[in-house]
């Protein structure tokens, strides 16, 4: 398979400027703003009439009937109080419910605190940074030794079988449907690139490939396959598709040199 070119999209939550002074400006639009024609220009003109660089603009996935909330980050270095005043200007905008200035946490670090909980779809989400979950699964390992992979493989199981039926029901029994969110929301998610290489429902079969597994990238070099946690979701989705126990084999790995992970779903 030839390397693919990997793309990295930062979630902001932290905004650093080296030198600089980053100041957001939280903004609380009404719902009826969704639909609303240039809404977003009229607020960016009066950015950009200021003289102020937009360093980072977020806004939150818009939910039918509710506010929209948004952070734009610029950068304020020696031009406080021309923020201030955009600030006062974009209140004037029709739809504008709200705006606050969210001061840098350090004098060049914004962390974006103003927003009391993180959301998918309406369900609260929690951001893992990469040194959170590697000591997760690194001190089960590290303590538990093989029982602590086989409770993360439970611990997947578990959380595929739950993950199985909220794709189910998105894709109202649709195979093709059920087969392309599962891969769209594991990239989503920062797992890694799943694809589904071959599905065999009469014979309850399936070969999956997944490509920068979030999980035996932190087990690089050590020679051998090493999911568990990933490999026991896996398990809890294909034994919910298949309606029984099935065996996940990893017969490829990057932890083991292999330029993906891939895994081979039998009937146990």
């Amino acid at each position: 398979m030839k390397a693919r070119l990997r793309t990295f999209f930062d979630l902001g939550s932290v905004v650093h400027l080296p030198g600089r002074r980053p100041l957001g400006l939280m903004i609380v639009l009404g719902p009826e703003a969704l639909y609303a024609v240039g809404i977003l220009k009229k607020i960016v003109d009066i950015i950009s009439d200021a003289a102020l660089p937009i360093v980072h603009l977020s806004f939150s996935a818009p939910r039918i009937g509710e506010p929209i909330a948004g952070i734009i980050v610029v950068d304020a270095t020696s031009a406080e109080e021309r923020v201030r005043m955009v600030a006062e200007k974009i209140r004037e905008i029709e739809t504008v419910r709200e705006v606050k200035l969210v001061e840098p946490l350090l004098a060049d670090t914004l962390v974006m605190t103003p927003f009391d909980e993180y959301t998918i779809e309406g369900k609260r989400a929690v951001i893992l940074r990469k040194n959170f979950y590697e000591g997760l699964i690194k001190w089960t390992w590290n303590m538990f030794g093989t029982g602590g992979g086989a409770m993360l493989y439970y611990i997947g199981t578990a959380i595929g079988k739950r993950v199985f039926e909220d794709h189910f029901r998105r894709a109202s029994g649709d195979i093709g449907k059920l087969r392309a969110i599962n891969e769209a929301l594991f990239k989503a998610m920062g797992f890694g690139t799943l694809r589904i290489v071959s599905l065999d429902l009469r014979n309850k079969y399936a070969t999956l490939r997944i490509e920068n597994n979030f999980e035996c990238e932190l087990f690089m070099g050590r020679g051998e396959s090493s999911s568990n946690l990933v490999r026991g979701m896996l398990n809890g989705w294909f034994s919910s598709l298949f309606k029984t126990d099935v065996r996940i084999i990893e017969t490829r790995c990057i932890a083991r040199g292999d330029p993906y992970c891939e895994f081979v779903v039998t009937v146990a």
